[in-house]
């Protein structure tokens, strides 16, 4: 089906009779704008789709109506609400709207881009700026415009705190557009979801320049760009106080990390700007797991494969944070994703735009689609585009529902093995998870135990799926049987802190809800004794050994042994070296 879809979408748009007019072209658009119609051409636009989704788009027309209808109808949402009442538009930002209306690229996949994040308003403002400062270039480059209006519309953190926010975006886009033919991807194809990780660049244009001009990035090979993440000295004094000790009165650049070091945390903004610099889509990754902070820190950056690109979590990281997840910010939206959520969306990678554009649109318009048939066309959304992460979890949310069918959901788990095993383990994980979560619990007990061997060449994933085993033991009245299992996984994963921390936040939890607190502070000092303590250090305090230890301690208050609990903290105070660390120690004391 993928394949017969390719060729469908790469034919040109089906043209309208001209004495017809399109009720959905950008004159119809224009009118809705200029009268203030736009929610009325929404309801317009939903009654066609219903009527278009009757039957499953296999002609190119088809294909171009389903887009361009739920393009309509998300343009016309987004903008619509924007446009009355108290949060009217600015002349300037009507007349981007009018603009845009006749951009057909840049409004079909501007309209089904848009997330409830995007704040309208705003997005109109950073395309104004863009178009007043490169009017020419927009539709060319129009991707990238894209991701620049989905960022910049809530602009990321600079580490300089500029007057106008906007003038760095219009610079680092600008940057993008005049030194395009030197970057190491054609950015007039990167796909706009790809593009956001360099659109978020904090860095100054002028720190871009700097990269450029060292000869050693030049030269240096897109596959191993994730090495420069180890260029940043490491800065042993920063990693004891716990804040970057640059020059004195220096700003914080990548000319003075690179001399100056810094810590992990430094290290991986240096890395994913480098990457930046050359058009390399990067991310910053954080540790994460359970409740625990974990600070560790690195990068992911998009490089060549045999596929065309594929993301790099490994080369930029330290060989002891190997078994660390990865939390990573949606440059678009703030939201938490993994680096198995940003590994499968680097599949979205040479795709041709109709192509994920029509995958959007089935994602964007499944509201409208009976029960029956939004499988079938969520199928067809992901064998369009197989990187769009949302058609994925529509998919697993519909096949995990109520009244779930079981043949349907073995054929999920058989897809989700097929697709994404050794390649996205972690979006695979994620996937099976969100698949079972609605089925009975029972049911979620016996697919768990049947795909135990799923995660087989990943040991943290497969205990992960203990953890999942366990707290489904426990909802069905099995908490003796529950507790072994999760403290088996705690033991056994005293080194692969992620897990550590998630199975004892459910021994934690348990415990206290059955007064049991003893019991669990034998636990914790059992776990707690195998672990390795960190070096001194400012961030002590983020360690699975000091989270651990912390746990441990107030177990103990708990149970009335305040002197052990104190010198519990007393060695937790020892490795934090942060200032002000033994007042906040002595406040959790009371």
């Amino acid at each position: 089906m993928a394949m017969a879809m390719v060729a469908l979408l790469l034919c040109p748009t089906a043209a309208v009779e001209a004495d017809e007019p399109d009720p959905f072209g950008p004159a119809a658009v224009g009118d809705a704008i200029e009268q203030g119609t736009l929610d009325e051409l929404r309801i317009q636009a939903e009654k066609a789709l219903q009527d278009h989704l009757a039957t499953t788009p296999r002609q190119p027309e088809q294909a171009e109506q389903l887009i361009r209808l739920a393009a309509v109808r998300q343009f016309a949402g987004h903008f619509g609400r924007a446009d009355s009442g108290a949060a009217s538009l600015t002349e300037s930002q009507q007349a981007t709207l009018r603009w845009l209306a006749d951009q057909p690229q840049l409004f079909d996949t501007l309209a089904l881009a848009m997330e409830p994040e995007n704040e309208p308003d705003a997005v109109l403002d950073v395309i104004a700026r863009l178009r007043e400062a490169e009017r020419e270039q927009l539709e060319q480059f129009a991707e990238l415009t894209i991701a620049f209006a989905v960022v910049w519309d809530n602009p990321p953190d600079l580490p300089h705190e500029p007057e106008d926010p906007l003038n760095h975006a219009v610079e680092l886009f600008q940057y993008y557009l005049r030194n395009h033919e030197g970057m190491r991807y054609d950015l007039r194809r990167m796909p706009w979801e790809l593009s956001i990780y360099l659109a978020a660049g904090q860095a100054s244009v002028q720190e871009y320049r700097w990269v450029r001009s060292q000869r050693r990035y030049d030269r240096r090979q897109t596959q191993a760009m994730g090495e420069v993440y180890f260029d940043v000295p490491y800065d042993q004094a920063g990693l004891y106080t716990g804040e970057w000790q640059g020059p004195d009165g220096q700003p914080y650049t990548l000319a003075n990390l690179r001399s100056a070091g810094g810590v992990c945390k430094d290290q991986a903004y240096f890395a994913a700007h480098v990457n930046r610099a050359f058009g390399i889509p990067a991310v910053i990754c954080a540790g994460r797991s359970g409740r625990g902070v974990g600070y560790h820190a690195w990068i992911g950056y998009l490089k060549p494969d045999r596929d065309g690109a594929a993301w790099d979590f490994s080369t930029a990281r330290y060989a002891e944070h190997q078994y660390w997840s990865a939390s990573v910010d949606d440059p678009q939206t703030g939201r938490e994703m993994s680096d198995g959520d940003v590994s499968a969306r680097g599949r979205l990678f040479g795709l041709p735009l109709r192509q994920r554009l029509l995958s959007t649109a089935i994602v964007r318009v499944k509201d409208l689609l009976e029960p029956d048939r939004r499988a079938e066309l969520l199928k067809l959304a992901i064998d369009t585009s197989p990187g769009n992460l949302a058609a994925w979890w529509a998919l697993a949310d519909h096949y995990g529902g109520e009244g779930a069918d079981m043949r349907e959901v073995t054929e999920m788990l058989r897809v989700i093995r097929e697709f994404t095993l050794n390649r996205y383990d972690e979006f695979g994980f994620e996937l099976f998870i969100r698949t079972i979560r609605g089925l009975p619990t029972r049911v979620q007990f016996q697919l768990v135990a049947s795909n135990h061997d799923m995660f087989r060449r990943r040991p943290d994933l497969a205990s992960r799926l203990q953890i999942v085993q366990a707290a489904l033991m426990a909802e069905q009245g099995n908490e003796r049987g529950a507790l072994s299992l999760w403290t088996q996984v705690a033991r056994r994963n005293v080194q692969a802190p992620p897990v550590l921390l998630e199975a004892t936040d459910r021994i934690d939890e348990l415990l206290r809800e059955q007064e049991q607190v003893d019991r669990l502070a034998v636990i914790y000092r059992t776990i707690w004794e195998q672990m390795n303590p960190p070096d001194p250090s400012g961030y002590a305090w983020t360690t699975p050994w000091f989270l651990v230890g912390q746990r441990y301690a107030q177990a103990l208050e708990d149970t009335g042994d305040r002197a052990t609990a104190r010198r519990i903290r007393d060695r937790l105070d020892e490795r934090d070296t942060r200032e002000g660390a033994q007042a906040e120690v002595d406040r959790i004391d009371g």
